[in-house]
């Protein structure tokens, strides 16, 4: 890229998995690199009890629910997928929020490639 931001190869982001290895939710951006996004990882534990939670509906054919965390107006976690009832979205939501202090943070990035 003309701009020196780099390619999308090079480019970080976090998710947060459940015990069954799905995922609970994830960033709502991408880092230009592994420090940053695991500054945001520790920011996200670190604020965990005053971030603010929106739950939306998505425009989407059949109507779906979305969750997002902020802290200070800034989006810090994102749901993983859309849920097709809004009781499940909030219990997801909740849920995600009650992993954020015990989640296991990674010492260094796992490389998942695109097939």
């Amino acid at each position: 890229m003309a701009d020196g931001a780099g390619t999308r190869a090079d480019l970080v982001t976090w998710r947060l998995l459940g015990a069954n290895n799905r995922e609970l939710g994830r960033s709502p951006i991408w880092y230009p690199g592994w420090d940053s996004c695991l500054e945001a990882v520790h920011v996200l534990r670190r604020d965990i009890g005053a971030v603010a939670s929106a739950i939306t509906a998505v425009a989407a054919p059949g109507g779906v629910w979305s969750w997002q965390l902020t802290v200070g107006g800034k989006p810090v976690a994102v749901a993983s997928r859309p849920y097709h009832r809004h009781r499940e979205c909030t219990y997801n939501l909740s849920h995600f929020v009650a992993a954020v202090p015990a989640a296991r943070i990674m010492t260094e990035p796992c490389v998942l490639e695109r097939r």
